[in-house]
């Protein structure tokens, strides 16, 4: 699908904000995007692909996730150097500048 057909499907919708999963070494993944900016938009789009977010990040139950911020600054250390966070940009920006590489499905 060509970026013009990409923002022609974004035409008249909601603002979808662009959640990442964030490496030690500083690779980015995208998530998804969500219409509810804060940890409840967050958490619904990372518990919806969760098999394949603790496949990537090699999470464990022994490691302590911790929460912080609000809003648009929501982010989640999960706790082994890993992060989830919004990364500022909406939906159509991501498709204007350059999507980032999807979280591989399990």
């Amino acid at each position: 699908m060509t970026t013009q057909e990409k923002l022609a499907q974004l035409h008249n919708r909601t603002t979808r904000y662009e959640i990442v999963c964030h490496s030690p070494t500083g690779e980015r993944w995208l998530i998804g995007y969500t219409a509810r900016p804060g940890k409840p938009g967050m958490m619904n789009s990372t518990r919806a692909i969760g098999e394949s977010v603790v496949a990537l990040t090699g999470v464990t139950d022994q490691d302590k996730a911790k929460f912080s911020g609000g809003r648009t600054r929501a982010r989640l250390d999960l706790g082994n150097g890993w992060a989830i966070a919004f990364s500022g940009r909406t939906q159509r920006d991501a498709i204007i500048e350059g999507e980032l590489p999807r979280v591989p499905r399990q």
